[in-house]
């Protein structure tokens, strides 16, 4: 049997979950899910308890080999941020090992657009956010949060269906199925009870709001199947909230007038007729961008990293 000099490691750590890939040279050996690796979330012994779990039966595995390692990080978008992981990840993997630690979006678009000179990764889901790369310059557009900038995101979207559910119930706009499909999914009868209920879910678990308001957007879904126009309103917010953001970048590394990959990622665009809107839009404004049919995780994009580290 060969025996195995190197091993590399990829690990997509996000907000909920995180997925870690173990492979050699040539193929995936193992895989496996895991827990939030978010220490903004949930704070640092816990993301170095979840991360010891991910990654234990890969390290007895490779136990004495050389391992290359790649972990890309929801969240990691300060100097602060980039210390604090390194030290969590250099706490859990062997101390000879060689690795690197970054924003998850890097990992995602290495995923997408492996070796193009110029590439632009879209996520839409939790959380949005427009990543480019062209030769040695990078540049980045919205995803700052949902504060500062998460155009196009399930978080937005579901803010955009919680408040025309409430002017459609009290008049400032008309009706929309929103209104009852809001209801439904928070198992409320009256806009009054719902209401509250809000309320104090933000004040007694506010790090479950974000993720809870962008669980309602998933029901603009529904209302597309029924031609909802303020859900066909919300859709096109979204495609142009987006689009900004590739235009953005695309000005930012000057190659808005050449060929460049472009790639998706998040579970927003199972919208109805997101994608599509999208790509239609992107061509319309950028004839030179093809759109990347890679569906490989993130994770994957990690290992392609890991691999430029020998």
């Amino acid at each position: 049997m060969k025996q195995i000099s190197e091993f590399y490691l990829g690990v997509e750590g996000g907000a909920t979950k995180s997925t870690a890939i173990l492979a050699d040279g040539e193929r995936i050996l193992a895989q496996r899910t895991g827990k939030s690796l978010s220490y903004h979330n949930i704070g640092e012994a816990a993301v170095k308890k979840n991360l010891q779990t991910l990654l234990s039966p890969f390290l007895k595995k490779g136990s004495g080999t050389k391992l290359y390692a790649v972990l890309g990080f929801a969240g990691l978008d300060t100097k602060r941020d980039k210390e604090i992981y390194r030290k969590i990840v250099g706490s859990v993997l062997p101390k000879n090992s060689v690795f690197e630690v970054v924003n998850d979006a890097h990992i995602a678009l290495e995923a997408r657009c492996p070796g193009e000179q110029n590439r632009i990764l879209v996520i839409s889901g939790t959380g949005s956010t427009v990543l480019g790369q062209s030769k040695n310059k990078e540049a980045k557009s919205i995803g700052w949060d949902f504060l500062f900038g998460d155009e196009g995101s399930g978080y937005e979207i579901g803010t955009k269906v919680l408040k025309s559910a409430i002017q459609s119930w009290d008049g400032r706009i008309q009706k929309t199925v929103l209104e009852d499909l809001v209801l439904k999914e928070a198992h409320c009868k009256t806009m009054e009870e719902f209401m509250p209920k809000i309320y104090h879910m933000f004040r007694n678990q506010p790090g479950a709001l974000k993720h809870s308001v962008a669980d309602f957007g998933k029901i603009i879904d529904q209302a597309l199947e029924q031609n909802d126009w303020r859900a066909r309103e919300i859709r096109d917010e979204a495609v142009a909230g987006l689009l900004q953001g590739v235009r953005a970048v695309a000005q930012r590394l000057d190659i808005q007038d050449a060929r460049f990959c472009i790639g998706l990622m998040g579970s927003v665009w199972k919208m109805p007729g997101l994608k599509e809107q999208f790509k239609k839009a992107v061509g319309k404004e950028f004839p030179l961008a093809l759109f990347s049919e890679k569906q490989e995780p993130g994770a994957w994009g990690a290992i392609l990293l890991a691999k430029k580290l020998t």
